[in-house]
């Protein structure tokens, strides 16, 4: 059991997330500093001083009405229709009285559409640009529920170059960088070496000390998450890396409605009732104005 934080406003709020590089790099710095977190987890794993692992689907490891907010970020589609019930009703629990709930998931909605839409591109002009949307499409729409290895047949038509870039970006946006090749970018080995000395230099030692520190965590982190897929043979379903459920607008209200919320309301990815959301902006990318992973955006109110 970790101690719940308090924000700069005096709030306490809990964030219950899964590893994602593209999030953790661009607004760790606040909520591991200001929000209570938990990382869901399949198999018990020593607490962090920043943040607990644990299996969710066990309950929410604190006491009735702790929290004024709490935020589930892409959570409830690695979740059976069951097991997503009984965790919205845990969220109910924890939270205060006229405490906001905020869940982000993969939109059924748009993802059907996107599918509608490349199936009749597809159909009326067979393009090699119209063939491999369309089939991103299809993995978007089943790749992720049906994979039964790490990363499906995403990863390998990224390996293979069957796929539009700026089509996946659009799509994915900032977590895509997460699976593209990295490829050098026209900088000379030794001009790369000479840009990393350069910002070394300029740090401080009690920057270089916290930086040395986040390297470690990052490297422990990932240890563990490589011990935690070889214990569970790797397989998506196990390790919470495949989908089980997916939500639209209405199917998400009903969920949080049968648990007890109420005024759910969809948002978009720069709006929330939680307060202070200005200062979070957990959702907008630090590099422009889009979401750093487009999502359905749904708030309830206790």
């Amino acid at each position: 059991m970790i101690k719940p934080k308090q924000t700069m406003n005096g709030k306490i709020n809990l964030q219950i997330l899964r590893i994602g590089d593209a999030y953790k790099q661009q607004k760790g710095g606040i909520f591991l500093k200001e929000w209570t977190n938990v990382y869901f987890s399949p198999l018990p794993q020593p607490p962090e001083s920043d943040y607990l692992y644990h299996d969710i689907r066990k309950g929410i490891p604190f006491d009735d009405n702790t929290f004024d907010a709490l935020y589930a970020l892409r959570i409830i589609e690695h979740l059976t229709l069951r097991e997503g019930e009984i965790f919205v009703s845990e969220i109910y629990r924890v939270l205060k009285p006229g405490g906001i709930c905020r869940l982000t998931a993969p939109d059924l909605e748009d993802v059907v559409r996107q599918y509608l839409k490349q199936l009749e591109l597809c159909s009326q002009n067979r393009t090699q640009e119209n063939v491999v949307r369309y089939h991103w499409s299809l993995l978007e729409l089943y790749d992720q529920i049906v994979r039964e290895q790490s990363g499906g047949q995403m990863v390998d038509a990224i390996k293979q170059g069957f796929y539009d870039q700026r089509y996946c970006k659009e799509r994915f946006e900032d977590v895509f960088e997460e699976f593209i090749p990295k490829k050098p970018g026209g900088i000379s080995e030794h001009e790369n070496r000479k840009k990393y000395f350069d910002r070394f230099k300029r740090l401080t030692v009690k920057k270089l000390i916290k930086k040395i520190s986040r390297v470690i965590k990052n490297e422990i982190q990932g240890r563990r998450l490589r011990k935690l897929s070889k214990e569970l043979s790797g397989d998506p379903r196990k390790t919470l890396e495949a989908n089980k459920w997916m939500f639209d607008r209405l199917s998400m209200r009903l969920l949080l409605e049968g648990a007890g919320f109420k005024e759910g309301v969809v948002k978009n990815f720069k709006e929330s009732d939680i307060p202070d959301w200005e200062r979070y902006n957990f959702d907008c990318s630090n590099f422009g104005d889009h979401p750093i992973e487009p999502s359905l955006f749904f708030e309830a109110r206790k």
